[in-house]
């Protein structure tokens, strides 16, 4: 075995076998590879690199002016703040700090108060709560929603007003994170008086309040891709049955309902629309339109006594109404003044806000 394993070996080029110990085993039998060339110290042979010859036509058009690539977005950097319903107070203490990439394209036509572009945090402290890198939407509002407000306030305050316009805009992106957080927690009351077995309860989405740089304000929230519903307009007129009247749009119309028992009639959300079983883009309309600072109540929304006479003249409570024995309201005092019309409201009386753009009833946000 031995011999035939030495002979094996002498056949493998540049090795020489060398035996160990006297047992005279195989395992005892060591490779010896090749020795290697030595390094040499000296530096390696760079090739020159070939010049190009540059004509003189491409030098002289190297002067002139070259448009930039169109950028798709911008990245903005700000603080975040969130509303809290039980303090009623804004958080957070410090703000949150966030860098953001918002496109430059819209993601839906412009409502009657803002245009919406998909963004995504590229950086956030750990302490906002905001994921990174997910999708979410920025929304900005119209110069035309900003001065109709301040002609609004005018018509209604009897002055001017006396914040620049983008102070304007600054508080009516409050007004209206405020209003949506008041309608997140009447909708979370109201889902938990739902069966446990009730498929897709409604859920208002948590919008945050934006601050950037030059006075820069905005509102930021989930971004909810598939087809957007609106059930009930801000003047509380339902919107054209565009899924068959389901269960949901029905637990929609209840909810509006339930807010104005449980506010014993002083207030009532409006505008219910959104994705699935997601609600955003809620207002709230108040009977008194003037609260105790002398300002406009809730956001540029609040259409006051003519959401509320609607909801009285047209609501017609359904099984959803009846199952959490919500009161009607057909015996109100201002339906009994006024049974000879039985039509909403019109615009024909003096609105307290009116919209700048047509609202879309359907709309199929892109993925």
């Amino acid at each position: 075995m031995k011999e035939r394993m030495a002979a094996l070996i002498s056949d493998i080029p540049d090795n020489k076998p060398i035996t160990g110990s006297a047992t005279g085993t195989t395992s005892d039998v060591v490779f010896v590879p090749k020795q290697m060339p030595e390094c040499s110290s000296a530096a390696p042979t760079v090739k020159a690199i070939p010049k190009s010859k540059i004509g003189l036509g491409v030098l002289l058009k190297m002067g002139g002016i070259h448009n930039l690539p169109v950028l798709e977005a911008d990245v903005l950097e700000g603080h975040i703040f969130a509303f809290e319903y039980r303090d009623a107070k804004w958080s957070w203490e410090p703000p949150a700090a966030v860098r953001l990439r918002v496109d430059r394209k819209a993601v839906a036509e412009a409502g009657g108060f803002r245009t919406p572009y998909k963004a995504q945090y590229l950086r956030a402290e750990p302490s906002s709560g905001i994921q990174p890198r997910q999708e979410y939407v920025y929304k900005v509002l119209l110069d035309t929603a900003i001065k109709e407000q301040m002609a609004t306030e005018k018509a209604f305050l009897g002055k001017d007003s006396q914040l620049e316009q983008v102070e304007v805009g600054q508080a009516m992106n409050r007004k209206a994170v405020q209003a949506q957080v008041v309608a997140a927690q009447l909708c979370s009351l109201f889902a938990e008086k739902l069966p446990i077995d009730f498929e897709n309860k409604p859920m208002v989405i948590t919008p945050y309040l934006f601050m950037g740089t030059a006075g820069v304000s905005a509102i930021i929230e989930q971004f909810l891709p598939g087809l957007f519903q609106k059930y009930i307009g801000n003047e509380m007129v339902e919107e054209a049955e565009g899924d068959g009247r389901s269960e949901f749009r029905e637990a929609a119309l209840a909810l509006a309902h339930y807010s104005y028992e449980y506010s014993k009639g002083k207030l009532i959300i409006t505008d219910l629309q959104g994705v699935g079983n997601l609600l955003t883009d809620i207002e709230v309309s108040t009977d008194e339109l003037i609260g105790e600072d002398g300002s406009i109540l809730f956001a540029a929304g609040n259409c006051s006594k003519i959401a509320i006479e609607n909801f009285q003249k047209t609501h017609t409570c359904n099984y959803i109404c009846n199952e959490l024995g919500l009161k009607g309201v057909s015996t109100t005092a201002t339906v009994e003044a006024d049974k000879e019309s039985s039509a909403p409201t019109t615009s024909t009386e003096v609105r307290p806000f009116s919209q700048s753009g047509k609202a879309v009833k359907l709309i199929r946000l892109q993925a």
